[in-house]
């Protein structure tokens, strides 16, 4: 999250199992302890992805899970791809070219 959102007292509703699987929390659920209507029901969802990583990854973990066992391949002749999606300023720029 970022610094004005963490100061706006925001929650995320993001959380990372056994460092595959994205979970998207219900808002309402994690923003009200006591939910009485709809008790049984959540809007909560599940992804499940090769590697998932949270905001306290250090950058040399994820390009050892995600790049680091292509680079051989592209020394050997081999053309490799590495395609990074996520919202704009996520720090998909950072995680890729770090500080100069």
């Amino acid at each position: 999250m970022w610094k004005k959102e963490k100061d706006k007292g925001e929650l995320s509703i993001v959380k990372i199992l056994d460092r595959n699987v994205v979970i998207l929390m219900d808002p309402a659920d994690v923003m009200a302890e006591d939910k009485v209507l709809g008790k049984n029901r959540t809007k909560e969802k599940q992804y499940a992805f090769d590697f998932a990583f949270d905001d306290s990854t250090p950058q040399l973990d994820i390009f050892k899970n995600t790049t680091k066992f292509l680079c051989e391949g592209v020394l050997n002749g081999y053309n490799s791809t590495v395609f990074a999606y996520g919202q704009t300023g996520a720090g998909k720029t950072y995680t890729m070219l770090g500080n100069e």
